[in-house]
């Protein structure tokens, strides 16, 4: 079983139906997990088709590669992209489970850049930056000029601060509900 963790993982499975108790419209992808020590491990995402849910459905099922206009012809071989799967765990009636959160696009950078630095930019402004970063590597840096501050120290009694993750951005979450009369709707 998944533990919390993010996954590279395919689509292995997809069908589409109604939920158990409201009958709404929604599709059922079980995924394989495709990298790191769970390979070959499967989880299920429910994708509902409300109002309120049916274009954040869509966009899942773009990012995982389908390209056409019809819902009721996809099939596994639409599917192919990869993705991240968050999961974490969720508890319903005593019972606690691996439940699938977002469906991440595995291409997007968690990193906010207007524009990454090019190979040939990248080595310039390395050099550039060698001589100062050379002066706080040997503990000498120059005194702080007029209007310039001095680098933050780590905080935490000389420890570098802990980075705290981001949530993820534009993230598609998958509404994986373990009873469809818990949608909020």
């Amino acid at each position: 079983m998944l533990e919390k963790g993010t996954y590279r993982a395919r689509a292995s499975n997809f069908g589409l139906g109604f939920s158990q108790n409201k009958g709404t419209p929604q599709c059922s992808i079980e995924f394989t997990v495709s990298d790191g020590p769970y390979t070959g491990d499967t989880i299920t995402a429910n994708l509902y088709f409300t109002e309120k849910t049916q274009e954040r459905t869509i966009r899942t099922l773009r990012l995982m590669g389908w390209t056409g206009t019809e819902i009721g012809a996809i099939g596994i071989d639409d599917l192919q992209n990869e993705v991240l799967l968050v999961v974490q765990e969720e508890e319903y009636e005593g019972r606690r489970w691996p439940r699938v959160q977002w469906i991440n696009d595995p291409n997007r950078s968690g990193l906010q850049l207007g524009r990454q630095m090019m190979p040939n930019e990248l080595s310039s402004f390395s050099n550039e930056m060698r001589g100062v970063a050379m002066k706080f590597a040997a503990g000498t840096s120059e005194k702080a000029g007029a209007g310039s501050k001095k680098p933050s120290q780590p905080s935490s009694g000389g420890r570098p601060a802990q980075h705290q993750p981001t949530p993820p951005t534009g993230a598609t979450p998958a509404p994986d509900y373990p009873n469809d009369d818990d949608i909020p709707f």
